[in-house]
């Protein structure tokens, strides 16, 4: 079972160190950030969020792909997970 926990951290930390640093340089193509609804583009048009957000999956991608501060890093990368869904189901029309 130990293997499927470490496969997990690794697959996760892969994303998410992905996804911050895709927020400040573009890999592989894609855009940073496709604004797809107006909401979204209030909430982020504060300037510093965004960055905030990238720069915390970034430090906790790191921090799972080093095995240091685990349980801290999955419970900050949760509480990025769960804003998202809330986000999507409250603001979006269609959410799904």
């Amino acid at each position: 079972m130990g293997v499927w926990i470490r496969i997990a951290e690794l697959l996760l930390g892969i994303i998410f160190l992905g996804a911050g640093l895709n927020g400040y340089v573009v890999l592989l193509g894609f855009e940073a950030f496709a604004p797809t609804s107006p909401a979204a583009m209030e909430f982020l048009s504060s300037g510093y969020f965004l960055a905030l957000e990238k720069g915390v999956e970034i430090i906790g991608g790191i921090l799972l792909l080093i095995r240091r501060f685990v349980p801290l890093a999955l419970i900050v990368l949760a509480s990025i997970i769960v804003n998202i869904l809330a986000f999507r189901c409250v603001h979006e029309e269609k959410p799904y």
